[in-house]
């Protein structure tokens, strides 16, 4: 039985009130910003308090860390003075914020404030859906990449590492928020900052000052903002902690694999400006399951909370908005049919868990029939921002413009001083990077490298391909029911799929009935004779924990792969967060979950 306890924490409501240009909390009862100028309290407190103008001067690179996002009023100042500045310096901003509001509140906030209006504008074009995840978007044409958590900071801070140059201290009053600035807290701000951080807060509390000077901290009272007297800055003392370079482990890297998850790790790494090259066996670059002609994109929630659950939360919200922004969706939300019988118990304690409406709600049969265009025989779950998406089609878009070699076959790899040797059919190239993103071919590079093991599997999935000339062709949304079924396309129907510890790519007719025997069977009785189906047999890469890999395997060598049946949505977001550790910036994904998927658990007995 699920223990309630256990559920994933869902968002508190903003509970706010807007009068007289004035963002009020009614939970807190206290204001985002100070009435007089919230912009120039921004500027005077944070910015000033803390160097900043000299910080985007003197450094290539910095981390700035918030306490609380609110209405990004912080970062909007941030953004105008690197702007006034025409700084080069790249900005990690990490946030967090436990009520997060709406884009018409985020607008109404900073409608006073005109020379904040395009930062604004471009912040709420991208601004994400209110999910309990870590959600990331990009500012000032990457230059700035905001790394926002949504939920408490003292339930979160905890579980993540990073080495923060600037903090911003932020929140609702000690005395009204008091959990927020408690000692622990403090102490998560000290682990989690540079040799020499600078910070700023508006408050002079005395268990604030308490908490920071306990983590580390010298203090200086400054003159507060407006009618407030005093504010506060500190400096980290040093204690051997210095943030790793951004840059230097990772000048060039070589790809292997150019499915979904190589064409993510290009896209990520083009976008950061490194060199790369990409490899892959295939002729046309479209391997294994990414070379399938539709895919589907949706949430995996589990009853108690899960690490792959929170993973697919914020893999789904850094995936719908990349399939969004390039027109790549071919079929918009899915519905998960109560079927097999043992989801029925498992939607209903999903239902009772708060979810927000745009990523699932319950909904019965007559709903099922009237969304999907046809009877199924049961309710399920509708998943309003699940897709379906062209996998080859969003390959192409995410690898444009970086380079690539196909029918290139990969021998062997060879440590170096200094990086790693590619050994080919065709030759042989060198990197101080390489990444395995290849599926059931990177087994024996793995082993290639040093790393024996019997942890690796290499299964085989059929999809069937029915012609569009039945029953089930009348169906309008795609079907998760422990197999799938998508609308007909182009004049033909796919429906899937198989599963089998093989490493065949026979395409048979035993697999296209479990195909079939998948569905309810009211759909079953719509189909058309077996002997009228195509298919396509793909194989695939597997753990035996069925978690994906993701993260450095040996110096200079690091492995996305075994995505499994959630590798469209989970490629993107887990290949951001290893370009992002490889080149040494904050990790987008937490403790937990990187020690989860570190690829040295292969080494472990």
């Amino acid at each position: 039985m699920a223990n309630p306890t256990k559920y994933l924490t869902q968002l508190d409501p903003a509970d706010i009130t807007f009068s007289g240009g004035v963002l009020k909390s009614t939970a807190h009862d206290d204001i985002y910003f100070s009435v007089e100028d919230g912009l120039a309290e921004a500027r005077h407190v944070f910015c000033d308090g803390t160097g900043l103008s000299d910080a985007l001067q003197t450094h290539t690179h910095l981390v700035i860390a918030e306490t609380g996002f609110g209405t990004g009023l912080n970062l909007m100042a941030v953004l105008a003075e690197q702007a006034r500045l025409k700084t080069s310096c790249q900005i990690d901003y990490i946030s967090f914020e436990a009520r997060p509001l709406s884009v018409y509140n985020i607008e109404q906030a900073h409608r006073p404030f005109p020379e904040i209006a395009g930062f604004s504008e471009h912040m709420r074009a991208q601004w994400p859906r209110r999910w309990p995840a870590v959600h990331s978007f990009q500012m000032e044409g990457g230059s700035v990449s905001v790394q926002l958590y949504y939920g408490r900071a003292e339930t979160i801070l905890p579980n993540v590492n990073f080495y923060a140059d600037i903090w911003f201290l932020d929140g609702f009053s000690p005395r009204r928020n008091p959990d927020f600035w408690s000692e622990k807290v403090m102490s998560e701000v000290g682990r989690l900052s540079s040799d020499s951080a600078r910070l700023a807060t508006y408050t002079v509390a005395s268990t604030v000052q308490s908490g920071l000077s306990s983590a580390g901290f010298m203090l200086e009272k400054r003159a507060g903002f407006g009618k407030k007297r005093d504010m506060l800055v500190a400096v980290k003392e040093a204690s051997g902690r210095q943030k790793p370079s951004h840059s230097d482990r990772c000048e060039d890297v070589i790809i292997i694999g150019a499915g979904i998850a190589g064409a993510s790790i290009a896209y990520h790494l083009r976008a950061a400006g490194i060199q790369h090259l990409i490899l892959d066996a295939g002729v046309k670059s479209y391997p294994p399951a990414s070379g399938n002609p539709a895919g589907i994109v949706m949430p995996f929630l589990s009853v108690e909370e899960t690490l792959a659950g929170r993973l697919s939360i914020s893999a789904l919200s850094m995936m719908r908005q990349f399939v969004e922004r390039h027109d790549l969706i071919l079929e918009d939300s899915v519905i998960a049919l109560d079927l097999p019988e043992v989801k029925i118990g498992r939607h209903k304690k999903l239902s009772q868990q708060g979810y927000p409406a745009d990523l699932m709600r319950v909904i019965d049969a007559d709903e099922v029939e009237a969304l999907c265009g046809i009877a199924c025989g049961s309710g399920g779950m509708f998943h309003e921002t699940g897709c379906v998406i062209e996998p080859p089609a969003v390959c192409d878009v995410l690898k444009n413009d970086s380079l690539l070699l196909d029918n290139v076959h990969v021998e062997a790899l060879e440590a170096l001083d200094e990086g790693w040797r590619v050994l080919c059919d065709t030759g042989m190239f060198t990197a101080k990077q390489v990444i395995l993103c290849g599926g059931a071919g990177a087994q024996a590079l793995i082993r290639s490298a040093a790393v024996g093991t019997d942890r690796l599997q290499i299964t085989s999935g059929q999809i069937s391909i029915m012609p569009d000339c039945t029953g089930l062709s009348d169906i309008t949304r795609p079907l998760n029911y422990g197999g799938y079924l998508m609308p007909a396309r182009a004049g033909s129907q796919i429906c899937g799929a198989s599963f089998a510890l093989s490493a065949t790519t026979d395409i048979t007719n035993d697999a296209h009935h479990h195909n079939l025997a998948l569905m309810p069977k009211i759909l079953q009785a719509q189909a058309p004779e077996i002997s009228r189906f195509s298919g396509r047999t793909s194989l695939r890469l597997a753990v035996t924990d069925r978690l994906p890999l993701s993260g450095e395997i040996a110096p200079g060598l690091s492995v996305l792969s075994c995505l499994g049946a959630r590798g469209l949505t989970n490629a993107l977001f887990l290949a951001d967060d290893l370009v992002r550790r490889i080149s040494g910036r904050p990790a987008l994904i937490d403790i937990p979950l990187q020690h989860a998927l570190d690829p040295k658990r292969l080494r472990s007995q």
